[in-house]
């Protein structure tokens, strides 16, 4: 049977063992060890404007493939930073503010400073403007005639 080729999305090899002990840390920081088997990490390369993202719906961290370019120190807050997000809707419910109060202070029982924005010492490659796509004049007429 062949091997598979490394694809783009596939998390680096030296970051795959750590990335999993990295998020049963912080889980047991919460005590919700039993929530890490369920979340699955994978990597985007769609996101160019976003470090990483929570879907607490269906238990997944994704992560910028750019991210695994920063310190050891950032992609781990970053993993927690999302981390929080799922053990707040786990512990309360969905409905929260994102980054309120119980998110807070998942952040400060992990021992990091709660924050929305992590500078990066490394910046990614800036993303092309996205260009804005001209509606056609037959399309504003259009439009124009079906308010009559």
């Amino acid at each position: 049977m062949a091997t598979r080729r490394p694809r783009k999305t596939d998390i680096p090899q030296e970051h795959a063992g750590g990335l999993r002990k990295h998020l049963e840390a912080c889980l047991s920081f919460w005590r919700l060890e039993k929530l890490a088997p369920e979340i699955e990490i994978r990597l985007s390369t769609r996101m160019t404007r976003t470090i990483g993202s929570a879907n607490p719906v269906k238990n997944r961290i994704s992560l910028a493939v750019w991210l695994f370019d920063q310190p050891q120190a950032i992609i781990d807050e970053v993993l927690c930073h999302e981390a929080a997000h799922l053990a707040v809707h786990h512990l309360h419910g969905p409905g929260l503010r994102p980054h309120g109060r119980e998110w807070q202070a998942l952040m400060r029982l992990a021992g990091l400073t709660p924050r929305v924005r992590i500078p990066l010492p490394n910046p990614p490659p800036v993303a092309r403007p996205r260009r804005r796509r001209r509606r056609s004049r037959l399309h504003q007429v259009a439009a124009a005639l079906v308010r009559w």
